[in-house]
């Protein structure tokens, strides 16, 4: 390479010194570093603990792998005359998100004769985007799920895949008596109990969404009808020894054995009725005790 496009590598590199979350270098066709700025270097000894050098080949610091896929992004950015892409990776139990940007450099011909590789720390912006996400999909009294989370999980793991599962639905019987009684401040309390209930209950897997007041939706993949009922059962248990404000579930379920022959809502229906079915034989039971209790 010419003085002349040897020092424009340079000033290139260096304008970019005085940005600390930016890793830049400029290799050459045959993948021989040309310049490297101070971030890109104390990026690689952290992470690979290597220091690469000037006059030295990619492949001599990189894994093999990660050297032949640098050498496939090198190419299509000489090809196309740039290219961006996007790496997630994992070390030391801590996610990291990466920007790179390659851009060919040609010569006065026209001719590439370099790449310049600007690699950009996107981490802190995809774990906030991220976090915001998340509380799209949160209740903000339970910190269980909502409506939108478990529609969203149903479509994107469960349709798309095809794969079965359990729909749950619960209600707590005679939530508005005790909001009147006792105040919203204890029916919040209760709320936030009984989420707590299902996620300690329910198996790991399990979508647990508050679809609002006092309902509540499970999407359970991979469960047999009779684990499915003696989880139900303990979360029965559960609520019924919940001291000081009595309170019973009324529940219904059932199988989304194809989910990509219908919508959540469908799945959902069915297992709302079941639910008001249950509610209404709960409460024709009660009557029947108070009519025997006044004889």
């Amino acid at each position: 390479m010419s003085e002349r496009y040897e020092n424009e590598a340079r000033l290139l590199v260096e304008s970019f010194e005085a940005l600390d979350n930016i890793f830049h270098f400029i290799v050459d066709i045959d993948m021989n570093y040309l310049v490297i700025n101070t971030a890109e270097a104390e990026f690689m000894k952290y992470f690979y603990e290597k220091v690469p050098q000037v006059g030295h080949n990619v492949h001599e610091f990189f894994p093999e792998a990660i050297a032949q896929n640098f050498a496939n992004e090198l190419n299509i950015a000489i090809i196309n005359g740039r290219y961006t892409t996007t790496e997630q990776f994992n070390i030391d139990d801590h996610n990291f998100h990466i920007l790179s940007q390659y851009y060919a450099l040609k010569n006065d011909k026209g001719d590439v004769y370099a790449v310049s590789v600007i690699v950009t720390d996107v981490s802190e912006d995809v774990n906030e985007h991220n976090e915001i996400l998340d509380l799209t999909f949160r209740d903000p009294l339970t910190d269980s799920y909502n409506r939108r989370k478990v529609t969203e999980y149903y479509r994107v793991s469960l349709q798309d895949k095809n794969i079965p599962a359990w729909l749950l639905f619960i209600d707590l019987n005679d939530f508005k008596e005790i909001n009147d009684s006792y105040g919203h401040l204890i029916g919040d309390r209760m709320l936030t109990t009984f989420a707590w209930i299902l996620k300690e209950e329910l198996p790991s897997e399990a979508i647990i969404a508050r679809m609002g007041g006092d309902e509540f939706c499970a999407l359970i993949p991979e469960l047999t009808e009779t684990e499915l009922m003696e989880y139900i059962k303990r979360i029965e248990e559960k609520v019924g020894t919940l001291p000081q404000y009595p309170i019973s579930i009324s529940v219904g379920y059932v199988f989304v054995e194809n989910p990509k022959d219908y919508p959540f809502e469908h799945y959902f229906a069915l297992a709302d009725h079941m639910m008001y079915e249950n509610k209404t034989e709960r409460k024709n039971e009660e009557n029947k005790r108070d009519d025997t209790f006044l004889w």
